[in-house]
């Protein structure tokens, strides 16, 4: 049967494996990281089939590679048939304590973590020291309006640059390879007007993205937060959140 992507969960549990004619785990470095990139941007990874095991037919069975259980090896519910590859490259990354053994682009063997390649943090959109060559007050750049989820990775390669520059050398990158249309939708996904961001317009950003989040914040209260011709302070803000926690 088809199915959508199962769960390094199962994996690891030991109720899905491979029917043992299956090849072993051949995906290298570049693959690895391709995939992880597609899952990060919520791009479709594609089908795997899976076989119910107790038919007739009883096949020999194994866990997927660098995984393996203390004492008996559980009784498999399912078997991968097709998407192997695919899982056993997830369930390394995200489940295992233990590095991926996979290869590089020489096909010599290597160990190693793909946690930075995942692993989200909250960093600045218009970088700190940007910021503050422009004389904007740490109050303001520090703010939750200026600060968004962004990988380990990405954000070394932001590092001090305009959003201008480095918007286009994380597009360009060879992992990434987006054009303008699809970075603006990722943009625009995380509230933030690109084309503010493209022309380094920090007031316009601030604005735009202040009341695209207050918007949020009225609807999950279910109640308007006061502005007047000026928008919205941070300080205006925190007050007003401080009224509605004593109000409740």
């Amino acid at each position: 049967m088809l199915q959508k992507m199962s769960e390094p969960r199962e994996i690891t549990e030991g109720k899905l494996q491979l029917p043992d004619f299956q090849r072993g785990w051949v995906w290298d470095d570049e693959h690895v990281r391709s995939l992880l990139v597609s899952v990060a941007r919520s791009f479709p990874v594609g089908a795997v089939m899976l076989l119910d095991t107790g038919g007739e037919v009883r096949f020999q069975v194994r866990p997927i590679e660098n995984l393996t259980f203390s004492g008996t090896v559980p009784e498999s519910e399912r078997l991968i048939l097709d998407g192997q590859q695919r899982l056993t490259s997830l369930t390394q990354v995200l489940a295992l304590d233990t590095p991926v053994k996979t290869y590089n682009e020489q096909g010599k063997p290597i160990t190693r973590h793909y946690q930075e390649e995942v692993a989200l943090d909250i960093h600045h959109i218009f970088p700190k020291a940007w910021c503050e060559q422009q004389r904007i007050k740490p109050t303001v750049y520090n703010a939750i309006v200026n600060k968004t989820p962004i990988s380990y990775k990405a954000n070394r390669m932001i590092g001090s640059k305009t959003p201008s520059s480095y918007l286009g050398a994380i597009q360009s990158h060879k992992q990434v390879g987006l054009d303008d249309a699809s970075m603006n939708a990722i943009l625009h996904s995380h509230r933030i007007d690109s084309v503010a961001l493209r022309a380094d317009d920090f007031e316009q950003f601030y604005r735009h993205r202040q009341e695209s989040l207050l918007m949020i914040v009225e609807q999950a209260m279910g109640k308007t937060i006061e502005r007047d011709a000026k928008g919205v302070s941070d300080e205006d803000l925190d007050d007003q959140m401080e009224m509605e926690e004593a109000d409740a």
